[in-house]
């Protein structure tokens, strides 16, 4: 009984804190999703070296997803335009080669593990923030149904 009101309250306080940052605005919505991104690229790659699918290269690819959504951010946010996604390239170029050219025993299969969690976690968390600016300003309902719609499926898979 514990465990579960424990749950519940851990649930209510990280609810609030989701719905306070979508509302307050673009910067806090941002940061907080910036973190979970962050987050679960970690934990994807932890899970994926648990289950032997490869050892990914996780410092290059936490700093690159982590640069693609701040620039991506930013474009939406309109600090700056596209052409500041060209910053992603250095990173990707330089730690991939440096990483095929170390002595690992298969540089490929870890490179792929790395590269898939930016694209698979930290891409989806992108799209967050960016759709509530879809409208011009931003308007946090949209991220928001996203979330509810994401929620209900969630919770729909265990009933």
């Amino acid at each position: 009984m514990k465990n579960l009101i424990t749950r519940t309250l851990t649930a209510v306080v990280f609810c609030f804190v989701v719905l306070y940052s979508m509302m307050d605005g673009l910067g806090l919505c941002g940061l907080l999703f910036g973190l979970f991104a962050a987050l679960g690229l970690r934990e994807f790659y932890q899970l994926g070296a648990k289950a032997g699918a490869g050892k990914p290269f996780q410092l290059l690819g936490i700093v690159t997803g982590m640069m693609l959504y701040t620039l991506t951010y930013g474009v939406f946010a309109n600090w700056w335009g596209v052409g500041q996604l060209a910053w992603l390239v250095f990173p990707v170029i330089a730690g991939s080669a440096s990483w095929l050219l170390s002595k690992k025993s298969f540089p490929l299969a870890d490179l792929s593990l790395t590269w898939l969690g930016v694209i698979y976690v930290v891409f989806p968390f992108v799209l967050i923030p960016a759709l509530g600016g879809v409208s011009g300003g931003y308007d946090y309902t949209i991220p928001l149904g996203v979330i509810l719609l994401v929620w209900a499926n969630d919770t729909g898979a265990y009933l």
